[in-house]
Formats: structure tokens, sequence, C-alpha cells
């Protein structure tokens, strides 16, 4: 009675096997074989100096991948591979694409991220019932959802549907703005009263209107600032 030669176990005289017990033996045999055969075979004979097409350096190639390593490093490998990909293109092409779709995911994500929290997943709800036009001119492009009673910047903003309105940016700004529509006309006389022992920011504040609006008002009335006040109106002038 024959015995594997693997594992020991007797061969059964009628399955045709002569060495090995099973298939899983005899793989585990090849195995070993080829592991000899590796540690055993002198590679000098099959190395033989190569020219790097990268880096123009003579290297010899790993005695695993003697005849297909091209580079002499995984460095000059990536090298390769990205330049071919920007001289055929295809590297602008497929950078352009990951850009547009991940700044649609993006907005997609922010989007649904300040509908949920800014308006109680009202929004698109509120700009479906208002038939996509705004409430105020009747324009439909660039629209915004506004809080009636202004409680949108709050931390808990009232989201009902009664509270919501269609209007477009202008219109919204419009109605945030510190200026009311009609514009109040600002003398000079109420410059210079609130300019004195104001700085500028202090005063557009007094009179309602932005900082920029009373340098304007300043030039239009030809105005001389105090100078303590003078430096700070240069530098945003």
């Amino acid at each position: 009675m024959s015995v594997c030669i693997i594992c020991g176990e007797a061969i059964d005289k009628h399955s045709g096997r002569f060495k090995y017990c099973s298939k899983k033996c005899a793989d585990k045999a090849e195995l070993i074989r080829q592991k000899d055969c590796r540690h055993n075979t002198d590679w000098s004979n099959f190395l033989y100096p190569k020219v790097c097409p990268m880096c123009s350096k003579e290297f010899v190639p790993d005695k695993y991948s003697y005849s297909h390593q091209l580079y002499c490093s995984t460095e000059c490998s990536r090298l390769a591979v990205y330049k071919r990909a920007v001289e055929s293109g295809r590297k602008s092409i497929n950078a352009k694409k990951h850009r547009e779709k991940h700044k649609e995911k993006i907005n997609a994500r922010d989007l649904e991220y300040h509908n949920q929290e800014r308006f109680g997943g009202n929004k698109y709800k509120v700009l479906e019932r208002d038939n996509h036009t705004c409430q105020h001119c009747g324009n439909t492009k660039r629209l915004v959802v506004h809080h009636i009673d202004k409680s949108g910047q709050d931390e808990k903003p009232n989201n009902d549907m009664s509270n919501l309105i269609t209007l477009c940016r202008s219109c919204h700004a419009r109605i945030h703005q510190k200026v009311p529509w009609n514009k109040k006309e600002i003398s000079k006389e109420d410059i210079i009263k609130a300019l004195e022992g104001r700085e500028v920011k202090e005063a557009a504040e007094l009179l309602g209107i932005t900082r920029k609006t009373l340098l304007i008002k300043r030039r239009e009335y030809g105005l001389e600032l105090r100078p303590q006040n003078y430096g700070k109106v240069v530098r945003g002038t």
C-alpha cells in the first residue's frame, strides 16, 4: 500500500493516484516545488541592465519581474502613467468631470440641508404653491423663500406655510435693508450732526444707512471730516 508523501495517509489503489492522496496534497506539492525553484535558481543568468525611459537611469530589474519591468522605481512608473493620461487628454477630461460631479453633489447636499434647517422642508412646497413667481413683482428668476415675520435667521424660525412667501432677490433685499423702499433723503445738516464726535461707522448706523452710502453722501455735499475721523475715511475710500 502506497502512502501520500505530503500528509502520510494511505492512498486508495482504486483512485488512480500514485503519490498524493488528494488534489489538495498535489497542489501543495506543486507550491513547494515552485518555492524551491525560485530559491535555488541562479537568477543572475536572466538579469541584465535596462534603461528607465522616464529618468534615463540604468537599473537591474527585480529577479521576480525581470521579463516585464520597464521602470527603475514605482515613482517613475506612476509618472509614466500620469504623462500618458495628460498627453491623451484623459487627465483633464476626467478631472473636469470629477469636479463637476463633486460640485453637483455638494450643491445638492447643501440645498437639502438648507431646506431642512432653515425652512423645515417647506421651501420647494412654497415655490410650487406660488407657481415659482415673485409675489411682489411677478418676476420668475432668482427666486428665494422669505419668512414674513423675518424669523429666518433665528435659532428656531417659524416655518409654517402661511409664514413663507416666494420673492425675487431684489424684493427680498428691499425688505431686509435698513433704508425703507422710499429711500429717505439725508440732508447735509443730518450728516454733520451724526459725525460730531463719532466715527464714520457709528454715524452710518445712527442714520440707518451703510458706511459706503455715508461716504458717497459726504462727497456729494463736499464735507470735510474731523481730524480724528479723517484717517479711517481715507482707508475706506
